[in-house]
């Protein structure tokens, strides 16, 4: 848990990831 802290981009692919958005936006970074 304390990489998420590091990376909490990570949170966000884990949210949007079923979305699709989420997968979008990790790989636009």
């Amino acid at each position: 848990m304390t990489t998420t802290s590091n990376h909490p981009q990570v949170i966000f692919i884990g949210i949007a990831g079923p979305s699709g958005c989420g997968k979008t936006t990790y790989a636009k970074h």
